[in-house]
């Protein structure tokens, strides 16, 4: 329970021998009053913490220089209204004592359509949300904007709408369809105040005020309105996606969980646990960057993108998947291993110290990207990307509740519950503008008609003898069936696409999209390990855009994530294509090596869509990138960067120019030569 009970035991009736035994009651009454007074002891605390937060500013009667941690703060967050639940008090005290910086409140912003910013405060359960965020200037009065209540607390086992089709977690409950963890649970207040370029412009600062009635504040970092650089990162989550759990005898094939997860079909149900049979993909919970290690470092890679992000002018971009952990590690794991699960020792980690932080719920979204992004949230506005993590059966719930850009409104949600909880699959493109520069950016969370995955094989390592084997040849699509125009039926997720770039055709354009339109693998399709093959992804895409007749100038690149690597791929006459799924969660490198090797393929003249691959480099290790937006007369370039410390030596960084191309797919889409 999360309250305490403050019932005299002694009014309960006791039945039983118990009931007879004065040494019972003695000891129960004990108990009690110890359980009192913790709780007397809990109160006091909270009513004597008073008000002052880590990263807040404070008020006249609080002092903190910035470098306040969560421990040291304790759980002096906010003053505690009597009238407020005991209940309550305890939700919001575990949640203020997080791990990291993070702490509640918390704000930050995200890059919507057009010039919109979007300012979020996310607040404890006992707490309002402002009435007003503030804007400060130098020259001016301030500006207060109106504050908007987003979302509400909820929990999932309830009610709920998903693309519009009603869902009861309680009446539809099937013990076969994995354990009644709660769809979603949210606990916290998710507040907004949307802000136009009218008032942004010249603004210093922006800040809600936090209820108290101290002064304290929390600031929310501003765009300018030209972006001198993008740092981007992404696919950051810590993985766990079981085959087998240790709770099946058979391999989970079975329906599919509330969260997305594999179930195991009843009657191969095991009543013990057997840790030899657990199988899947497992990263392990500490922060080693060494790819062999198969740690999670999403808070390194976070804290030196946040070094780089602290530079004036810039922005970041996270290319998608902020949560992995859509499942319970399975405990305890395995501690002698099998030969089958010693040889996949590079995706097969110790991941029980997730603990029960998982799910599309406020423990698993804190533990997975809120509390290792935190200082990255701080230091600039973020444009985010919708990733097949964040479909309405993993993430969805929570990718509504705090990332996308775009008002909870009718017109977007149609046929789907607009108050809380809410998720719906298909979402139009918008852009992010700015004076000079334009940022396209598509939901993909989801492809229709997609026979292979790009995790549905394991990455191959690229060998000399391979570069012989395949020199001169042409890249097919990872699913066959691009190559016969059956796919492409995702014609939602770029429709109005060119008309968004038709507004601002003299600026600079970026396309955003989670999925790459020009991404290159090479591994098997089947049971045999030994015979890799080159692959091009996302052919589905290709196939959507030549339906669709999309034609679009001067594009800079395509930046994208989903692949687990860090990949520029640069084909003579498209846009550059670069692909930073390297931030945090496990990496698709072969189980013995690297994938750096298909940076040789430029030299081997390849073509793919008709067109030669120039460049290809791709590195199998932990990192982000840094893209330069700057004047026209500057040479515009992306740098990738890795992780090192001294235990892991990472790669040098690799860097590249970046030229606009037109981007006008041939009209058969992914077909290849007869």
């Amino acid at each position: 329970h999360f309250g305490l009970s403050t019932s005299p035991l002694g009014t309960k009736r006791i039945s039983g021998p118990a009931a007879s035994s004065r040494w019972f009651y003695s000891i129960m009454c004990v108990l009690h009053v110890f359980r009192c007074w913790c709780a007397f002891l809990l109160v006091a605390e909270l009513r004597a913490a008073g008000v002052g937060q880590n990263q807040a500013k404070d008020g006249p009667h609080q002092s903190c220089d910035g470098s306040c941690s969560a421990e040291s703060e304790g759980i002096a967050a906010w003053k505690i209204d009597e009238s407020v639940s005991l209940m309550q008090r305890r939700i919001a005290r575990r949640h203020r004592v997080s791990g990291g910086d993070f702490a509640l409140p918390f704000a930050y912003s995200i890059l919507g359509p057009d010039t919109g910013t979007v300012a979020r405060l996310l607040l404890p359960a006992e707490t309002s949300c402002p009435e007003q965020i503030v804007l400060t200037y130098p020259s001016r009065p301030q500006r207060h904007v109106p504050v908007a209540l987003r979302a509400e607390p909820v929990v999932g086992h309830s009610l709920f709408y998903v693309d519009g089709q009603r869902f009861n977690t309680m009446t539809n409950f099937n013990a076969e369809e994995g354990n009644p963890h709660p769809s979603f649970s949210f606990s916290e207040r998710v507040c907004e105040a949307r802000l136009s370029a009218e008032v942004l412009e010249g603004a210093v600062s922006a800040d809600f005020p936090i209820a108290g009635g101290s002064g304290s504040t929390m600031t929310v970092p501003l765009p300018p309105p030209n972006p001198s650089q993008v740092v981007v990162l992404g696919d950051t989550g810590l993985r766990i996606k079981s085959k087998n759990d240790g709770w099946c005898s058979k391999t989970m094939k079975g329906p599919k969980s509330v969260d997305g997860g594999k179930t195991c079909e009843q009657k191969y149900m095991l009543d013990e646990y057997d840790p030899s049979l657990v199988d899947g993909m497992f990263q392990g919970a500490e922060d080693s960057i060494d790819p062999a290690k198969n740690g999670w470092p999403f808070a390194k890679v976070a804290e030196a993108a946040t070094r780089s992000a602290m530079l004036a002018g810039s922005i970041v971009l996270h290319v998608g998947d902020f949560t992995y952990r859509h499942e319970a590690c399975p405990f305890p794991f395995p501690k002698n291993l099998t030969a089958k699960q010693a040889e996949k020792r590079r995706t097969f980690g110790d991941c029980v110290g997730a603990g029960a932080k998982w799910g599309d719920t406020s423990e698993g979204w804190l533990a997975d990207f809120f509390e290792p992004a935190a200082p990255l949230l701080r230091a600039a506005p973020w444009i985010v990307l919708r990733g097949n993590h964040e479909v309405c059966r993993r993430g969805g719930m929570g990718w509504f509740r705090y990332l996308d850009p775009r008002p909870v409104d009718p017109a977007l949600f149609e046929g789907a519950q607009t108050a809380f909880p809410w998720c719906v699959t298909q979402t139009p493109p918008y852009a992010v503008e700015f004076d000079r520069d334009q940022w396209l950016v598509l939901d993909t969370n989801k492809v229709e008609d997609e026979e292979e995955s790009i995790d549905g094989d394991p990455q191959q390592a690229f060998t000399a003898e391979d570069a012989k084997k395949f020199a001169g040849t042409v890249v097919p699509p990872m699913s066959a069936g691009c190559a016969t125009g059956a796919t492409g039926n995702s014609d939602w997720m770029i429709q109005g696409l060119a008309e968004l770039q038709r507004k601002d055709l003299e600026k600079q354009h970026w396309l955003a999209m989670h999925r790459p339109l020009f991404g290159l693998a090479f591994e098997n399709q089947g049971d045999n390990a030994s015979e890799g093959r080159l692959y091009g992804f996302q052919c589905e895409l290709i196939n959507a855009f030549a339906k669709e007749g999309v034609e679009l100038s001067n594009v800079l690149a395509v930046v994208s994530g989903h692949f687990h690597n860090f990949q520029l791929m640069q084909l003579e006459n498209y846009p550059t294509q670069l692909i930073f799924g390297n931030g945090g969660t496990q990496l698709a490198t072969p189980l013995n090596g690297q994938p750096s090797a298909l940076g040789v393929i430029g030299d081997l003249n390849v073509t793919m869509l008709g067109e030669r691959i120039v460049k290809s480099p791709t590195i199998g290790e932990f990192g982000y990138g840094v893209i330069s937006v700057a004047a026209e007369e500057e040479v515009l370039q992306v740098i990738a960067i890795f992780m090192h410390d001294e235990s892991f030596a990472g790669s040098a960084n690799v860097s590249a120019e970046l030229k606009p191309r037109q981007l006008k797919l041939p009209a058969g889409g992914w077909t290849l030569p007869s």
